[in-house]
């Protein structure tokens, strides 16, 4: 992901979620140049967006946690915007919430 302010998606993926920061290269200015964030099973590559050629993307991560709810209103704490309320889908045991920082 290219992200503009990707120190603080960094900061918040690691507390909302518990994921580990395993690599990150900075630029000469101190800015994020690539970064890895190890999320259960899974890991998520971002840097800094910059100039024209690499410009900040819109992108989703569709994560399954243990406790719905509670990492939904640690999410809420750390500044999160919630624009769909957390609902049962399908009638089984998962919930599913889009947030927003």
């Amino acid at each position: 992901m290219l992200v503009q302010g990707a120190d603080k998606l960094i900061d918040f993926v690691k507390k909302a979620f518990d994921a580990n920061e395993t690599e990150r290269y900075s630029m000469p200015d101190g800015s994020v140049g690539n970064a890895e964030l190890r999320l259960g099973d899974s890991v998520i590559m971002l840097s800094k967006a910059m100039g024209e050629d690499y410009k900040s993307t819109i992108a989703g991560i569709h994560l399954y946690v243990e406790n719905c709810d509670a990492t939904y209103q640690r999410a809420l704490k750390l500044g999160a915007y919630s624009f769909r309320k957390i609902k049962q889908n399908l009638g089984i045991s998962f919930t599913y919430n889009v947030i927003t920082i």
